[in-house]
């Protein structure tokens, strides 16, 4: 992304999201919503797929919580977290914030 300003090359890959969306990790979707926070995308691209990706990691974090196996980590939330803060308006972080803080609430210790 360093130095590339192509609008329409993000928005492909914006798009070719949709089809790994189920093969992502916990871990690979931090960076991705940084990285779309950050490149230059059409407004309506950018708050589609920040939910898609923000809706599969808030799964993943509720299967988390039921069965712990050490997936989902403190830095990815205090990754999601500033970068969110760039995200569109539109995008409502109160089922995020809900999540999060029961998670941490059950994990204590963590912090």
């Amino acid at each position: 992304k360093s130095g590339l300003r192509s609008e329409r090359l993000y928005q492909a890959l914006s798009h070719r999201v949709y089809s790994v969306l189920d093969d992502l990790g916990p871990a690979h979707i931090p960076p991705i919503v940084a990285t779309v926070c950050r490149v230059p995308l059409a407004h309506a691209d950018r708050e589609q797929v920040i939910r898609a990706l923000l809706g599969r990691w808030l799964s993943m974090l509720r299967q988390e919580r039921e069965q712990p196996t050490g997936a989902v980590t403190v830095h990815q939330i205090l990754s999601l977290t500033v970068s969110l803060g760039l995200a569109p308006e539109e995008i409502n972080t109160a089922v995020f914030a809900r999540d999060v803080a029961a998670f941490m609430g059950d994990r204590f210790g963590l912090l």
